[in-house]
């Protein structure tokens, strides 16, 4: 007989689900496995050096693979792994097989970035120059009432009489 686990529903109880192979994704090779293992250790125990997977011609993309076993929080749950990662100027991906769908900008799983909320808030700010002219307008005045007043300190200096 069947149940909602499946024909061996039993089975499934008995797995790790705490030893997870996960995947790192820079687009860059420029980050270090030290960095890298820093920031995965936050969130569980490394089992293995990492995987450096090449292609056929020899080159390294920047994929790297972990077997990780995850820290459990206070309440005995799974700590979860954010789907980004950034490192200085460098942004990521991690993937593992029991992550959540999340959105990259807030983190929430109900939605993904094209729905965010966060990113329309966003958009509702008005820049506060249209144009690149505008900009160079509002510059081009500023310097100028800079210089203005950077006259007036040195008429205001030379007037001074040092006579008593």
């Amino acid at each position: 007989m069947m149940n909602r686990y499946g024909k061996f529903g039993n089975l499934i109880l008995s797995l790790q689900l705490d030893i997870v192979t996960v995947i790192v994704k820079f687009w860059t090779g420029r980050i270090s496995d030290h960095d890298v293992k820093l920031f995965l250790k936050r969130y569980g125990e490394l089992l293995q050096p990492p995987i450096k997977p090449v292609e056929k011609y020899g080159i390294w993309y920047g994929v790297r693979t972990y077997k990780v076993r995850l820290h459990r929080d206070l309440n005995g749950f799974l700590k979860v792994m954010p789907n980004s990662i950034s490192l200085g100027p460098y942004n990521g991906r991690i993937i593992y097989p029991v992550q959540v769908p999340r959105c990259f900008i807030c983190q929430a799983e109900d939605h993904q970035v094209k729905d965010c909320p966060t990113i329309s808030k966003m958009k509702d700010i008005k820049p506060l120059f249209q144009t690149d002219i505008e900009l160079w307008e509002a510059l081009k005045n500023r310097v100028k009432e800079f210089f203005k007043f950077k006259c007036r300190i040195l008429n205001q200096i030379k007037n001074v009489s040092y006579d008593n």
